[in-house]
């Protein structure tokens, strides 16, 4: 049983593993042994093609940098800058930012004191910093924090275009996003309807098709209707990825 758990294992590593790949535009990378610089640890991050040729190299990183629409986030003389897949800086926002996050639908995120808000890859203020939290765009939506426990969509511009208020949101994936509403999770369409009754106390966004919810404390799969497609039986699952999807099931005796 143990060796049907540790490939169970194996197999729910690799679909999150592809799953992250879904919404990233990474190269593949390496990282040199991690190096102490003022205490904090650091690398030297690499990035290859598919021959293994060194394309760029990136020294005295914290974290691994992933590209997200085109461009990585990273930290150099001590503020966050923009690269492009050459490695050349090709955006510093304003020393007045205090967090910045990644590009996605061609905005990131960009935080002002206590608020968030959008810029474009100019750098420019799309969207005024006025959030309590923000999501990434992706299919033309943005799931943004207006108050406590109130979350909501806006548009490329800022404009409010589903008023609902949520518990929290996730960013929309095939059309459908999740949200939560008295504790409970369901799924809405971008018309603003609730085409999957919150009933779930944990999901995840949709892939080809399936969705993973979380049901009494077991994990399964429902199509976009809403129909438990595959029983809620198991302790983890990752996402399906062309027509696979990593599950641990519960180990018995």
């Amino acid at each position: 049983m143990n060796m049907r758990h540790n490939r169970l294992t194996k197999i729910l590593l690799i679909g999150m593993l592809i799953s992250f790949y879904l919404v990233t535009d990474a190269f593949s990378l390496t990282a040199e042994a991690a190096k102490k610089n003022n205490g904090i640890n650091t690398h030297t991050v690499d990035y290859i093609d598919k021959d293994g040729e060194l394309i760029i190299s990136l020294p005295e990183q914290e974290h691994i940098l992933y590209f997200s629409d085109d461009l990585a986030l990273m930290q150099k003389d001590g503020k966050q800058v923009y690269i492009d897949r050459a490695g050349k800086t090709v955006l510093e926002p304003t020393k007045y930012y205090s967090d910045s996050g990644p590009f996605a639908d061609g905005l990131a995120t960009v935080r002002l004191g206590l608020s968030w808000g959008y810029i474009n890859k100019a750098g420019e203020v799309v969207v005024k910093p006025v959030f309590r939290a923000t999501r990434m765009f992706h299919e033309g939506f943005a799931a943004v924090k207006v108050a406590d426990k109130q979350w909501c969509f806006i548009e490329h511009e800022g404009r409010l275009v589903l008023p609902a208020n949520y518990q929290e949101a996730r960013p929309f994936s095939e059309g459908l996003a999740a949200v939560q509403m008295n504790g409970r999770w369901g799924y809405i369409d971008k018309h603003g309807m609730q085409v999957i009754a919150c009933r779930y106390s944990a999901v995840h966004s949709f892939a080809d098709g399936r969705a993973a919810v979380c049901l009494y404390g077991r994990w399964g799969f429902i199509d976009k209707k809403g129909k438990m497609v595959v029983p809620a039986k198991y302790l983890e699952v990752a996402d399906f990825y062309k027509d696979f999807a990593g599950v641990i099931g519960e180990e018995q005796e």
